[in-house]
């Protein structure tokens, strides 16, 4: 069996293409490392530390070309016909989940699409107005308690008052976002991103972007700097809230936006 790491720490081959849920050997993690998932698979480059250079060049090119007809096209054969799950029974009627009427008055208030704000829901709860995280989260759009306490929420697991609060809370976010240069499909990945992650740590994210001389506001640009904010050489006093994985935000983003052009094709407005 060929040794693909022992090749890439030698220089036999540049790079590596795999997926995130197979670990780098320990015995390479020093030498090793991986850019942010490239697709729904979950798959990323690896490359030599020393040959950083490459992975950034090949995170620009990416970046370009998913802005392109060709990539959609890509995607569109090769795998949405295998990963199209239809994740709730929306195929069934023009219904999603049993809070359709509460998400769309909700999402009416703040000037979103419902289903996008369908999408967040399901990502978050599965439609489960009873889950908890074990981080604190709860109901159907994961509140925190500080949440709950700024909107007036009495009962987080009430699918009324938690969407009025998770809605409010987007709303919040995106006004944020809304005094910048940004175009709106840009903010709109921030909003879930922030809403994933917390405002603190994408303001982290934009003040290395800025340190780096990067576009601050666009986040297909940003989201290939996030390996980078494992390494010990950011100059102290950038981040305010130290090292972000971001894997998990950036997955939860793709993920969001993927379901809601499912939804828009299945769902009408």
């Amino acid at each position: 069996m060929n040794d693909f790491w022992g090749d890439l720490i030698s220089g036999k081959t540049d790079i590596l293409v795999i997926n995130s849920s197979e670990p780098i050997p320990e015995e390479y993690q020093a030498d090793l490392i991986s850019s942010t998932p490239l697709n729904l698979n979950d798959d990323v480059w690896v490359v030599k530390k020393s040959n950083y250079d490459l992975l950034l060049h090949l995170n620009e090119w990416f970046s370009f070309f998913q802005q392109k007809p060709l990539y959609s096209q890509l995607i569109n054969t090769y795998y949405k016909r295998y990963n199209f799950i239809a994740l709730t029974q929306a195929a069934a009627g023009n219904k999603i989940s049993p809070f359709d009427k509460i998400i769309k008055k909700y999402s009416n208030k703040i000037g979103w699409d419902w289903r996008l704000v369908a999408s967040l829901i399901y990502q978050e709860s599965g439609f489960d107005n009873r889950a908890k995280s074990h981080r604190g989260s709860h109901g159907l759009m994961q509140i925190q308690n500080t949440t709950a306490q700024r909107f007036g929420v009495s009962d987080p697991y009430d699918p009324e008052q938690n969407i009025m609060a998770g809605t409010r809370l987007l709303q919040k976010l995106d006004r944020m976002y809304s005094g910048i240069a940004i175009d709106s499909a840009s903010r709109i990945k921030f909003v879930l991103a922030a809403y994933n992650a917390g405002e603190g740590r994408i303001n982290d994210l934009i003040s290395y972007a800025r340190h780096k001389g990067y576009s601050t506001y666009n986040w297909d640009t940003l989201k290939r700097l996030i390996p980078e904010m494992k390494r010990d050489i950011i100059p102290e006093g950038i981040l305010k809230f130290g090292i972000f994985k971001g894997v998990e935000t950036v997955k939860h983003v793709d993920e969001v936006l993927n379901r809601y052009e499912e939804y828009k094709s299945m769902v009408e407005s």
